[in-house]
């Protein structure tokens, strides 16, 4: 539990900080950690090395002051305070360095080598009720060549000094058991490996602090400079988030994952301003196609008002002229019904692709919708040239069909009476044809079905030809046949209601398809591309139209 409070407790601490004092915080408690790392193992191998000299000292002298001891015992000449010649023979052999002590087995002093200099001996250490004599010598650990650090041995131990009890320690001895039943006490001082120890530990904490220091200063001088181009970055992004799309991060390429961060940041910045785009471009259009069908709509709407309240007023009493009132009226709500039923089309072509694919023989189908235009249109010239007898795509035979229709009927009504009209149907590579992800699937070679429709009419400009994809589009008066022409007295209401509601046949009523909602050509477009085509239109005025529609062939 105290884990997750304290690990809580510094994720509460590192929220409140900035990005700039996470980083500094976490480098200088790296920093510091790993110096007090270092200086503890220092100062530590420092203490083992100096401590394991010590005690080589220790144990070299207690060698050979048990090796005289017991010589001394063989010879039958034992240690006694009237025996001088035995102590003057040890003491030639035992370093200055080096305190030794002979302790009869009831405690009693029998020699006493003090260390340091004859003028100055050091005080004698201070023994302990009991002391820790070992029975036998250990053995020679410095018997061989050393070949690692010296380490402390663990027979040994601590003293404090007389007068020096405050002090602290001040030797480290060994005890050994010497014969008949005596006690041999070695020790040597410590004060200068303490003093070098003292002086180790001051070195390290000044150098310590003043290296951290340095290094605080540098880390934060390297903090600043690194995240500077943040702060850049966030003057940007506050424009952009202000309004201005086109603010673009500078990128210093030299800045490794700042400039990934900077390059990604600028790629999304593009990405959010073309959807920006193209919501603002949905938007207009959005905002444009409901102004049209608005007014599309108002037109058939205020006609069938109209009629009905000429008729609730009685104004419409003779039988001829109630009859004429309803066929005004079914003829409007015809209308209505058209442009409804085109939107909801076109609405459910952009959600989703309502098709029925199976394989289409556009030859028979191009055929059908020809000689139908021909039967229906007997003033009119239309041709139909085809480069077989048979021309499979994968697509949805009524809709191939619709578009289909809608251009030979858009020829029909939009060229003057007795213009030559042809259709074409063949295959062609084209490699200026973007291929699409399906239509590789479908055809690996890029080989298209051509559909051709054109006309000697008056065509359009270009600045027409660009919009004539455009819902709700009709052109200008030059391109629309005069509703006095004589194909006029053939409308037929039932006929345009069916091509209104998508059969693709010909409308045996030009005149009141010359009336229609401007959706043909949208429809047409839709359907193509959601058959993965592409339809093309070239136009010239005074020399015609023409018509080019692009479907992926079936993979053979």
């Amino acid at each position: 539990m105290s884990g997750k409070i304290s690990v809580r407790r510094l994720t509460a601490f590192f929220s409140g900080h900035s990005l700039r004092g996470r980083i500094l915080i976490t480098t200088m408690v790296l920093v510091v950690l790993a110096f007090i790392l270092v200086d503890v193992l220092t100062y530590s191998s420092t203490r083992t090395f100096l401590y394991g000299q010590i005690d080589e000292r220790v144990t070299l002298a207690e060698r050979q002051a048990y090796k005289y001891i017991l010589t001394a015992f063989i010879h039958h000449h034992p240690f006694s305070p009237s025996t001088v010649w035995e102590t003057k023979g040890l003491s030639e052999r035992i370093s200055s360095d080096v305190y030794l002590e002979i302790l009869s087995y009831n405690g009693k002093v029998l020699y006493r080598h003090p260390s340091g200099s004859y003028a100055e001996p050091d005080p004698p250490p201070v023994l302990p009720p009991h002391l820790p004599v070992q029975r036998n010598l250990p053995p020679n650990p410095f018997s061989y060549v050393r070949s690692h650090v010296y380490r402390p041995q663990k027979s040994s131990f601590e003293l404090s000094a007389h007068g020096f009890s405050d002090s602290g320690v001040f030797y480290r001895a060994e005890a050994v058991s010497v014969p008949p039943s005596d006690s041999l006490l070695v020790a040597a001082p410590i004060d200068n490996a303490q003093a070098t120890l003292s002086l180790l530990l001051k070195i390290e904490v000044v150098a310590s602090a003043v290296v951290l220091m340095l290094l605080f200063v540098l880390v934060l001088w390297a903090v600043r400079l690194g995240l500077k181009p943040l702060d850049k970055f966030s003057e940007v992004v506050n424009d952009i988030a202000a309004g201005d799309l086109s603010r673009r991060l500078a990128v210093d390429m030299s800045a490794g994952e700042i400039t990934k961060l900077g390059s990604a940041l600028n790629s999304m910045l593009g990405q959010i301003e073309t959807a920006f785009d193209q919501k603002s471009v949905s938007e207009n259009k959005l905002k444009r196609f409901i102004a049209d069908a608005s007014h599309e709509l108002r037109t058939p709407l205020t006609s069938i008002l109209g009629y009905a309240q000429l008729y609730r007023r009685g104004a419409c009493k003779e039988k001829d002229s109630v009859d004429k009132a309803m066929e005004r009226i079914e003829s409007e709500a015809v209308r209505v019904n058209m442009i409804v039923d085109e939107m909801l089309f076109l609405a459910r072509m952009d959600q989703e692709s309502p098709l029925d694919i199976t394989s289409v023989d556009l030859v028979s189908l191009v055929w059908d919708v020809v000689e139908d235009a021909n039967v229906t249109n007997p003033n009119g010239e239309i041709t139909l040239s085809t480069q077989g007898d048979e021309l499979v795509v994968p697509g949805d035979e009524h809709r191939l069909r619709q578009v289909v229709g809608n251009l030979v009927t858009n020829a029909i009504v939009h060229t003057p009476l007795g213009t030559p009209i042809s259709v074409s149907v063949y295959t062609t590579s084209l490699e200026t044809v973007p291929a699409t992800s399906i239509s590789d699937r479908l055809n690996e070679k890029n080989r298209y079905a051509v559909i051709r429709v054109t006309d000697k009419g008056p065509g359009v400009d270009a600045h027409q030809l660009s919009k004539m994809f455009d819902p709700f589009w009709q052109g200008d008066d030059s391109r629309w046949r005069n509703k006095s022409t004589k194909r006029s007295n053939t409308v037929s209401t039932e006929g345009v209601g069916k091509e209104n509601n998508g059969t693709g046949n010909i409308p045996t009523g030009a005149a009141e398809m010359s009336q229609g909602a401007g959706l043909g050509l949208t429809i047409v477009d839709a359907i193509v591309k959601a058959h993965y085509g592409k339809v093309n239109i070239t136009s010239e005025l005074g020399k015609g139209t023409e018509v080019t529609v692009l479907l992926p062939l079936a993979r053979p």
